[in-house]
């Protein structure tokens, strides 16, 4: 008898993963069609301070974007080969990923609370092996536009730049969440900029690495407000929290 329930429950378990899944591959269906819908409505206007959309390198790098701004990041990741986004595994992740991998994009898990050293590892061989990735470095929990040392400890150990990476659209929607999550409105004007390249010596104290997220941190937040005042939108509440112009101290 014991066998018996052990078995039902077994099955009722597998039953409830699949049509999670199924679900969940649905959903991202959905979601995916509805963001390449909306993100081709745009019209779009590029910025290039790094040069690295004009010439597609083939070298390493690790593109950061805030985790409010993920909306459009299929968009303006899946123009280079070889790229992979660092995703949670929570549900919410599965999703996203699910989202990506109908731009081609694929997944590295990882998550400061689920096996942070297997994720770490696999973006180390990712980057080596010449691919790029992406990250949201005040993700997935925040705070929000507030850069994780993390981000500047795998350039460092990989030998890889750091890319910010910002945009904006004459009409968005801000979401109530605890990152701000913007959501372009179809038709509208748009500009995606991809910031200068930001190096971490190898050799770096943890002195330097606080300048340099500090850095990257003022940057994504520069990028951010130069998008929004191009789409004609009033400057944000990081602009007056940050600078724009100057290092945040």
């Amino acid at each position: 008898m014991k066998s018996l329930k052990t078995a039902a429950m077994q099955k009722l378990m597998l039953k409830k993963w699949y049509l999670n899944n199924i679900t969940s591959s649905i959903v991202a269906g959905i979601i995916g069609f509805v963001i390449f819908l909306t993100l081709k409505s745009i019209r779009w206007q590029r910025q290039d301070e790094s040069g690295i959309e004009a010439t597609k390198s083939k070298t390493p790098v690790i593109f950061t974007i805030w985790h409010g701004k993920l909306f459009a990041a299929p968009m303006i990741l899946n123009r280079y080969p070889e790229v992979a986004c660092f995703i949670s595994p929570s549900n919410d992740g599965k999703i996203i990923s699910r989202v990506f991998a109908f731009s081609n994009i694929k997944t590295i898990w990882g998550s400061s609370n689920n096996k942070p050293v297997s994720g770490y590892r696999e973006l180390l061989k990712h980057l080596k092996r010449g691919g790029k990735c992406g990250i949201t470095p005040d993700g997935p929990r925040g705070p929000a536009r507030k850069v994780a040392l993390g981000t500047i400890s795998l350039a460092k150990n990989s030998n890889t730049p750091i890319v910010p990476v910002a945009w904006a659209t004459s009409r968005m929607k801000k979401l109530n969440s605890w990152d701000e999550f913007i959501i372009p409105i179809p038709f509208s004007r748009g500009i995606k900029i991809i910031g200068a390249p930001i190096i971490i010596p190898r050799d770096a104290t943890l002195e330097a690495m606080e300048v340099a997220r500090l850095h990257l941190e003022n940057e994504l937040n520069r990028l951010t407000v130069e998008a929004e005042k191009f789409c004609g939108l009033a400057p944000t509440k990081y602009e007056t929290r940050y600078g724009v112009l100057k290092e945040k101290r």
